[in-house]
């Protein structure tokens, strides 16, 4: 298993009481449930909204694995501090992997925008090995991500070494925002050439309650 997807309820289609709709699971109740199961291996700050939609769409855990151990890749790469060296989509070839830890470790080398008091890591020489590099720019991480680096830099990772949590929380009747369908990337692709957020598809136009307006050529 390589990744782990969860959604939490939608209500659709269910006659509902009151008192269900106050139970109802949210992203915070998912993440704090899924840190405490994961027995300190992950916490809940890493956890990050999906960058392209609105963060109360999507939220991604990605952790480096070693057998039964994860290792949350957000504790020595917070997503927040380098949204530019993965903007545009997750690759998953050896090469583009290698070149965006080799950029992160580049990034942690220098003294970025702060006094430069601080320690400045060295990446080591140009003919040192992968691992020895790691050793230097990772000494305080847990072993599970000094060993993943190294696996990265050495193009020798594979999909056994990373672990991918999603949970992804779609709209009902009950908790419709117009702000999260602004920012919707899942779309539904009709026959008729419109495209239609996912979310307000499956909520007013599947059942019929509106009717979508004819595209203008």
């Amino acid at each position: 298993m390589t990744g782990l997807s969860l959604q939490p309820a939608t209500f659709s289609g269910r006659h509902l009481l009151p008192a269900d709709l106050e139970d109802r699971v949210t992203f915070p109740d998912v993440i704090q449930g899924l840190a405490k199961a994961s027995g300190d291996m992950i916490r809940e700050h890493d956890f990050t909204p999906l960058p392209c939609a609105h963060p109360n769409c999507h939220q991604i855990m990605l952790a480096a694995r070693d057998g039964d151990r994860l290792a949350a890749l957000n504790q020595i790469a917070p997503v927040a501090d380098n949204l530019d060296l993965i903007a545009g989509g997750i690759s998953f070839t050896p090469e583009r992997s290698q070149q965006l830890i080799q950029l992160f470790l580049e990034r942690m080398s220098h003294c970025g925008s702060d006094c430069g008091c601080g320690d400045v890591v060295s990446l080591g020489p140009a003919e040192s090995s992968p691992q020895s590099q790691i050793d230097l720019a990772a000494a305080d991480v847990d072993p599970v991500l000094d060993r993943f680096v190294a696996r990265v830099l050495s193009q020798q990772a594979t999909a056994k070494d990373l672990m991918r949590v999603t949970i992804t929380s779609f709209l009902d009747a009950y908790n419709f925002d117009i702000r999260q369908l602004m920012k919707c990337c899942t779309h539904h692709v009709l026959p008729s050439g419109h495209m239609v957020p996912f979310c307000a598809y499956n909520t007013l136009y599947r059942p019929g309650h509106l009717t979508l307006p004819p595209l203008k050529k």
